[in-house]
């Protein structure tokens, strides 16, 4: 079985709203639904996870494949939703800060300051990896995220096999995830995968007896164009 992994065109980061696809998101998202129409192959299913930012870059994708086509059965599966970025965030970032007292006064600011922003958020991130405990703040931990999004993947092998490749429409983490553990890389390496995903880009996976084995990562060939620093980004 071949998967096809997509992530999520750009969707309104930095806002109180981020749930939703911008419009570079949704311009995203359309040219590749565009590249996808031109490829020979036809999905068999299409499954994303239930956050809005998915199913609007699912909703765009999918209509590439009506008119003359069957548009592949589409499926929600909330196993493929994110981990929960806004309480890991928030969950760690005091600890984060009071570790690093000269990153404390940007502390109601960090969306105006990128460079800020990434060295709290990946030190959110290691904090949250080693923790043992992280139910003790509500939060899932690392290794549940993984087993959750492989979980996902092990339903697909175990139902029907779809006519076709299945297209996974979902997010940043998710996709960082599945080739972080068909590559046997460990949670570190995996967060730096998801650091380099562009937005709506195309991975993909096999899937067979030997487990999963990658032969594409981080694709953008729709967006490959005169104008693709306007339209690569990965927030």
């Amino acid at each position: 079985m071949q998967l096809i992994l997509i992530r999520h065109g750009q969707a309104r980061f930095g806002t109180d709203d981020y749930d939703r696809l911008s419009d570079l998101g949704r311009e995203q998202m359309q040219r590749l639904a565009d590249h996808m129409r031109q490829l020979p192959e036809r999905p068999g299913k299409l499954l994303h996870g239930s956050l809005q930012r998915q199913r609007e870059s699912a909703n765009l994708l999918r209509a590439a494949y009506s008119g003359n086509d069957t548009p592949p059965a589409v499926h929600c599966d909330a196993r493929l939703d994110e981990y929960d970025i806004a309480g890991v965030f928030w969950g760690y970032l005091d600890d984060v800060l009071a570790a690093r007292p000269a990153l404390a006064p940007y502390r109601d600011s960090l969306n105006d300051n990128p460079q800020v922003f990434e060295a709290v958020y990946r030190d959110v991130m290691r904090t949250w990896l080693a923790d043992p405990h992280p139910d003790s703040r509500g939060l899932q931990s690392w290794a549940a995220f993984q087993a959750r999004v492989r979980d996902a993947v092990a339903a697909l092998e175990a139902g029907q096999r779809p006519n076709g490749p299945v297209i996974l429409v979902t997010s940043g983490a998710v996709v960082a995830s599945l080739v972080g553990q068909a590559l046997a890389l460990d949670g570190q390496a995996i967060l730096g995968l998801n650091r380099e995903l562009y937005n709506s880009s195309i991975s993909r996976l096999r899937l067979g007896g030997d487990g999963m084995t990658l032969n594409m990562f981080n694709a953008v060939p729709h967006l490959e164009s005169a104008d693709a620093e306007r339209l690569l980004s990965r927030r």
